[in-house]
């Protein structure tokens, strides 16, 4: 195996294991009562988009469908953190909503 190779072995396996890393992200924003106030979307869609370009390298560069593959899987665990935060800050601002025009009535 060549220096290469390990390299590209490395490469997938780290990014097959972040996937993993966004389960707690993703928990913490369910659990979260706040809104998801401490998520910032302007982030996580950077990331996503970062992770589409490295799809569309290792797709149509490097042939590498299996890369492809991890990144747009990568690319779809943005969105769904990005939509899931959005979801509870509208959820936040109709409770808030409500509770305002509770407590003048």
């Amino acid at each position: 195996m060549t220096k290469a190779d390990l390299a590209l072995l490395f490469f997938n396996a780290v990014n097959c294991i972040r996937l993993l890393a966004y389960v707690p992200q993703i928990v913490t924003i369910v659990r979260g009562c706040h809104g998801a106030e401490g998520v910032s979307c302007l982030s996580w869609a950077l990331f996503g988009l970062a992770h589409l370009a490295t799809a569309a390298y290792a797709w149509v560069t490097a042939g590498d469908a299996w890369m492809a593959f991890v990144f747009v899987v990568n690319f779809a665990a943005c969105g769904l953190i990005i939509a899931l935060t959005v979801y509870k800050r509208r959820a936040a601002t109709r409770l808030a909503a409500q509770q305002v025009s509770g407590t003048f009535r």
